[in-house]
């Protein structure tokens, strides 16, 4: 054991008594603390750094999110012209196929190399009146 320093113990210095230290013991309970709620905060610590990255590299100016939405909407606009588009050949294609039994191939291909459209001889009747009606050939 050591000795308590020179000018008695009692007061101070990790001495209680003469020759009792508690330095060495306190110092142990709490750095035995300190490491268990090290190890015990690491996780919550880990979990919030990551989030403060996941926040910075997620994070854009005003400028970058207003060209975010320009270019949303723009895309909205093109789909919305593309859906048009299919409700009108869908449309098309309805009509087509409840009026097509008022045709023959023959007259179709007939109408064709009148108005001097060309291509036509492998399209099948349904296809050829679709066609026929785009150019404005034939109408419902």
């Amino acid at each position: 054991r050591q000795q308590p320093p020179r000018g008695g113990g009692g007061g101070g210095g990790g001495w209680i008594e003469e020759g009792v230290e508690v330095t060495g013991a306190v110092s142990r309970i709490v750095g035995r603390t300190a490491l268990r709620s090290a190890q015990s905060t690491a996780p919550r610590l880990r979990a919030a750094a990551r989030a403060v990255v996941e926040y910075d590299t997620a994070t854009n100016t005003l400028a970058e999110l207003e060209s975010s939405q320009r270019e949303l909407t723009e895309k909205v606009f093109e789909l919305e012209f593309e859906n048009d588009a299919l409700r009108r050949e869908l449309a098309l294609w309805n009509a087509v196929e409840s009026v097509s039994s008022m045709y023959r191939l023959e007259e179709l291909k007939e109408m064709a190399r009148y108005e001097g459209v060309r291509g036509y001889s492998a399209d099948g009747k349904n296809a050829l009146m679709r066609r026929l009606i785009r150019e404005g050939v034939l109408e419902l």
